[in-house]
């Protein structure tokens, strides 16, 4: 796998930003904003605005998994160490960039795909995403800048972990407080408003939800009874009482959280190391510097995000590699361009993009299967090609339903049938042209053999003729294939066969003749030497013209019988141009529904007869 696709060993940038980032001017109608551009020196000069690009690196990447992908992203506010946490989910305990200073080290989005030496390939055989985003809140980036990175982080994850630090308490709610805004920024539909149906809506497509509170030094007790980290969590998510105009945006961040997130779980981890220095530099500590406990605690995490993470879905549909390349192009076209991200939209852009790649496929599939058929035998009989088309076109179908999302792909149907009657008819009249070649070959090696036999000057008679052409139709019966043998064999004959028998009469009576006068000569010389013989030879002479006499009248006889027999043979060509007309309008009616079934997607077609052969009797 990592050959086919050079799967890196460390973390790639994903997305990165572009320009200064946004301001929060325009939040209020759900857009983005155009914000003020900034010099080097920080000072505004109007006009800039942040745009995000996708990494060719991670396209490249992305674009070669055709499995599954589960992806785990993770966000929080920077400095809360979401970057330590990934690397020990990649198995290494560096990887993704951890810093110590007080500004961000994660910068746009980046990821990571988990090796299969490090971790198993989840269910449906899932490839392991990881996600990496720039910490919210940073003193260098605005609110509406990290509402685009956190609703990348939930629009494309399939588990979700938001990390904060020490406890879940008003302060860490309140730094959860932009879901209030994702309404204003991401729709279900485009048809879809912003109110709080909405984010039941669009919390049908958020992933798994897992906080993860670092740092976690409390007893998990409430009221007195021990509670597990998950109840942690539905408790303080509890709707504070007081008075609202006090409490009331506090309680919104908090049913927004339950209503984006359903499935939700909480975990927590006590500190890695006692030293501050070392916490610090957690990069480069080895794991026996990490407390016990704590280590215990992240493999019991790991083991939890890899039982409880599935593969990235939507509308039922598992995504690949290319497949989130085009719901993420979707969203950050969507951002550069300042609209609000809609979720049916960047699907649909999902389904177009692999219902025409499954199109292709399936394209591909039918040339393919007909292709290695004809190469083969390169000139299929008009039953064998149906039956051909009939196998490619289910094989093209089940392609083209295995590899189309979605299920509005009817027009594609029709394209894909459109294509495979129109390929149909050009290999038809490909077969047809290769039929008649091959036949057209045979033809003419038997050709020279008809030739031959009729310069040999050994036709004594009209049965031999017979006996020829009848030795000749039968080899050609044989060796011919395809839909064009009657064609070729019509041609064939009304060039040879009349042609042929008048030859073999010409020489017989030519011959009769030369035999006569031969005769008749001898007769000759042989009375003029027996002069002596007087009457006797005289009667003989008589006898012998008598005779000749006789012979004439036969030979009459017989040239009529030979015309007669050559007046049914012409009546016979005649007949077989009759046939051969009869047979091209067989034919074209052939390729008439062909081509009529090429529009009307009519039921199979009744298998063909093909016409008798005709031979020269």
């Amino acid at each position: 796998f990592r050959d086919s696709i050079h799967m890196p060993l460390h973390p790639i940038k994903f997305i990165v930003s572009k320009g200064p980032p946004p301001t929060e001017d325009g939040d209020d109608d759900g857009s983005y904003g155009t914000p003020d551009h900034h010099d080097d020196d920080g000072h505004h000069n109007g006009g800039g605005t942040t745009k995000f690009e996708l990494c060719p690196e991670a396209f490249e990447l992305l674009s070669g998994i055709e499995e599954p992908l589960c992806v785990i992203s993770i966000a929080g506010v920077y400095r809360s160490g979401k970057s330590f946490i990934l690397n020990q989910l990649a198995g290494y305990q560096d990887g993704f960039n951890i810093g110590a200073t007080v500004e961000p080290c994660t910068q746009g989005i980046w990821m990571w795909l988990v090796e299969d030496d490090k971790h198993a390939r989840g269910p449906n055989g899932c490839r392991y995403l990881l996600l990496d985003t720039e910490g919210l809140g940073s003193f260098i980036k605005t609110e509406s800048y990290d509402v685009q990175i956190f609703s990348l982080a939930l629009l494309l994850g399939s588990f979700f972990i938001y990390n904060s630090l020490s406890s879940i308490d008003e302060g860490s709610i309140d730094k959860l407080s932009l879901v209030v805004q994702l309404t204003k920024h991401i729709r279900a539909a485009a048809e879809a408003g912003s109110d709080p149906a909405e984010a039941r809506r669009i919390g049908m497509y958020f992933p798994k939800f897992m906080w993860l509170v670092r740092d976690f030094s409390l007893d998990l007790n409430i009221q007195g009874r021990k509670v597990s980290p998950r109840e942690y969590l539905e408790n303080a998510l509890q709707p504070m009482k007081g008075d609202a105009s006090r409490v009331g945006g506090r309680n919104q961040v908090r049913e927004f959280i339950k209503q984006f997130f359903p499935d939700r779980d909480c975990f927590t981890l006590k500190r890695p190391v006692a030293n501050e220095e070392q916490l610090q530099n957690l990069a480069n500590l080895s794991v026996e510097d990490l407390r016990p406990e704590y280590k215990e605690q992240v493999a019991e995490l790991i083991d939890h995000i890899y039982a409880h993470a599935l593969p990235k879905k939507m509308h039922g549909q598992l995504l690949n590699g290319p497949m989130l390349l085009a719901l993420v192009t979707s969203y950050v076209n969507a951002m550069n361009e300042g609209a609000v991200l809609t979720i049916s939209t960047a699907w649909e852009n999902v389904v177009r993009q692999e219902c025409g790649k499954a199109l292709h496929a399936a394209q591909e599939a039918y040339v393919r299967h007909v292709s290695d058929r004809v190469a083969v035998a390169r000139v299929l009989e008009d039953q064998e090609m149906e039956a051909l088309h009939r196998e490619a076109e289910g094989e093209a179908n089940k392609t083209f339903r295995l590899k189309a999302v979605g299920g509005s792909y009817w027009t594609l149907e029709d394209d894909l049938r459109k294509f495979i009657y129109e390929t149909k008819d050009r290999i038809i009249r490909d077969n047809y042209r290769f039929s008649l070649e091959h036949c057209d070959g045979v033809l003419n090696e038997l050709g020279n053999q008809i030739d031959d036999f009729l310069s040999s000057g050994k036709i004594y008679a009209i049965e031999e003729v017979e006996r020829e052409f009848k030795r000749l139709g039968e080899a050609y019966a044989r060796k011919a294939k395809g839909p064009a043998k009657w064609e070729a064999q019509a041609k064939f004959l009304e060039k040879y066969g009349f042609e042929g028998a008048r030859h073999a009469h010409v020489r017989l009576v030519r011959m009769a003749k030369e035999e006569f006068e031969t005769r008749l000569e001898e007769q000759r010389r042989r009375s003029e030497d027996d002069t002596k013989r007087g009457q006797q030879l005289f009667e003989e002479q008589v006898a012998v013209r008598k005779n000749m006499e006789h012979m004439v009248t036969l030979l009459a006889q017989e040239n009529a019988d030979i015309n007669l027999r050559l007046q049914r043979m012409d009546d016979q060509s005649r007949l077989l141009a009759r046939q051969n007309q009869v047979q091209r309008k067989r034919i074209e009616s052939i390729q008439a529904a062909s081509r009529v079934e090429s529009q009307n997607d009519l039921s199979e077609s009744n298998n063909k007869k093909n016409p008798m052969s005709m031979t020269l009797e």
